[in-house]
């Protein structure tokens, strides 16, 4: 579309897909990959104390018997927390 800047995903020229991959080809390399390892970890046990603080299991509040947790909701905070930490 005239005026909308291309993206990696809808383009469908080889050439601007190319220069467009270039810095997600380097983010996304084992190398990088593994320098995000302390990062996913620390996130992903903050994820898990917080699903179990959050679990209906564990309340002994009647309010809460038979509620469940919304893992999507859950997945997007680690998401959004992660990528603020790589910004």
């Amino acid at each position: 579309m005239p005026g909308v800047s291309a993206n990696l995903v809808a383009t469908r020229s080889l050439e601007d897909h190319a220069q467009l991959r270039k810095p997600w080809s380097h983010a996304l390399s084992s190398a990088a990959v593994k320098d995000y390892q302390p990062t996913i970890a620390r996130r992903a046990l903050q994820l898990v104390e917080g699903l179990e603080k959050a679990s209906p299991e564990k309340s002994l509040s009647s309010e809460k018997e038979g509620e469940g947790v919304d893992l999507a909701e859950w997945m997007q905070w680690f998401g959004f927390d992660f990528m603020g930490d790589m910004a």
